[in-house]
């Protein structure tokens, strides 16, 4: 089967936004079943950092984070050079795909366990190394661009404290400590019920993507051809970067998906705060309403077959 079933709540939630237009998703439901999502995904790469602690595991969090980097300024010189973005949307929007999508990775975890290939089970890990430099540096960035007077400390306490990566550093760090001898506990009341909670996620997806449109239709041909031409150009870096890490198959896959995939969690919540100037709605049409659902559609299947062929060439 080419595409998980599951991918069909996504489509039901855009078909439902096009079809009742003041359609809205609760912001309680979105903020609850995204950070359950969160939750299980660092719960996840805690349990498996304590089984897999070994100094190469720093070699490879060192290269994610100057993957991170490689991510945000590629897609800052694209957007200035390239795509003549005014200084200002090309740093937030690069901020977005310097960040990562959890979303999307969680989907990618569920259709390599649909598809049966192997991945290291300390990925997630990667997911909260890969969060927060690129918000960082753009938040500086802006804050310079504007001559504000905030400084660095601030910006750095903010972009921890945020919702999302908070919950994820905590949970890694709960998993890590305390994971393997609460595991009977947590597997059946989250890790069983995983997909569960991505389906609905993927639900209000959907209904947040229809509802992203609007921010694009004025000039859709070309936020959609800058969205999936920083989507590609990342993948690559992050081919490249699982290539020279020795990463299975699953692992370049999912390394691939982060690195191409762009948050619309993290980084507007953090930007808002610190820059509260910065066109984030603009970035989200980029984020959200391009490159989200060509990942889910296109991407993981596309960086499979690349990969695959990749590895079938080489052996």
């Amino acid at each position: 089967m080419l595409f998980d079933p599951i991918i069909l709540f996504f489509i039901v939630g855009i078909f439902a936004k096009a079809c009742f237009r003041t359609l809205h998703v609760p912001k309680w439901l979105n903020t609850s079943v995204s950070l359950t999502i969160l939750l299980i995904i660092g719960l996840k790469g805690g349990i498996e950092l304590s089984r897999w602690s070994s100094g190469f595991l720093l070699v490879q969090m060192s290269a994610v984070i100057l993957l991170s980097l490689c991510t945000y300024y590629f897609s800052k010189l694209f957007l200035s050079k390239i795509a003549h973005y005014a200084e200002e949307d090309a740093i937030v929007v690069a901020a977005h795909y310097g960040s990562v999508s959890v979303t999307t990775f969680a989907f990618a975890l569920n259709v390599l366990q649909h598809k049966q290939i192997y991945f290291e089970p300390y990925m997630p890990l990667f997911v909260a190394i890969m969060e927060f430099p690129a918000i960082l540096l753009a938040s500086i960035r802006l804050t310079k661009l504007h001559a504000a007077t905030e400084n660095i400390g601030s910006i750095i306490k903010k972009t921890f404290t945020c919702k999302s990566i908070s919950v994820l550093l905590i949970s890694i760090l709960f998993g890590y400590f305390f994971g393997l001898a609460t595991l009977d506990i947590l597997t059946p009341l989250l890790f069983d019920n995983f997909r569960i909670f991505l389906a609905l996620l993927l639900l209000e997806m959907g209904v947040l993507v229809g509802d992203e449109f609007s921010h694009i239709k004025n000039h859709a041909c070309a936020i959609i051809l800058a969205s999936i031409t920083l989507s590609l150009g990342c993948a690559c870096l992050g081919l490249v970067c699982g290539l020279l890490l020795g990463l299975s198959q699953g692992g370049i896959i999912l390394l691939m998906i982060l690195a191409s995939s762009a948050s619309y969690i993290a980084v507007p919540a953090v930007l808002r705060q610190n820059c509260p100037q910065a066109r984030v709605s603009f970035a989200l049409g980029h984020a959200l309403g391009v490159t989200f659902p060509f990942n889910i559609f296109i991407g993981i299947y596309l960086y499979t077959t690349i990969v695959q062929a990749i590895y079938a060439y080489l052996l």
